[in-house]
């Protein structure tokens, strides 16, 4: 889900196991000219699925540490590339925090669905295939960023 700190976690998850570090909605941005939002906006849901899907089954994964868009889930192409090459941490929150952490930002994120179904109605939806695909997951509530990705690197994710 967005705001669960997919992107902040990840890169000093990345600095603390010398891994490099690879923000999928970075790359789309950079690669497109366009943020999340535009192209949902734009283009649609279903364009911005698909490009997040390619972009993950070309990218190389090999000592990365990869901070997809939470839509990736809704991608089995992409979900068995990531389940096969890596090691998927589902970084869990409740709907009141994520909710709190986007704040007034939340239009301007891109959410894939969003539109249709609002914040409550996606991270329903997609509780269950994050739990479907995770090898491990880390609750997010209540700890900073930096004991998170320190909690990570012990876990031997390297």
């Amino acid at each position: 889900m967005p705001g669960v700190g997919k992107s902040t976690i990840g890169r000093l998850l990345a600095g603390k196991i010398g891994f490099a570090f690879l923000d999928l909605d970075n790359l789309i941005r950079d690669s497109e000219g366009k943020t999340h939002a535009q192209i949902a906006s734009e283009r649609g849901d279903r364009e911005l699925s698909r490009l997040e899907e390619s972009y993950t089954l070309k990218a190389n994964l090999e000592k990365t540490v990869f901070a997809p868009g939470g839509s990736i889930v809704y991608s089995e192409l992409a979900m068995e590339k990531l389940c096969r090459e890596t090691q998927v941490i589902y970084l869990a929150a409740d709907l009141a925090v994520i909710s709190q952490r986007l704040g007034d930002q939340i239009a301007e994120r891109g959410i894939v669905g969003f539109a249709e179904k609002g914040l409550a109605g996606v991270f329903a939806e997609r509780a269950s295939l994050y739990e479907k695909y995770a090898h491990r997951k880390v609750e997010c509530g209540a700890e900073t960023a930096e004991q998170l990705a320190e909690q990570l690197a012990h876990l031997s994710i390297s």
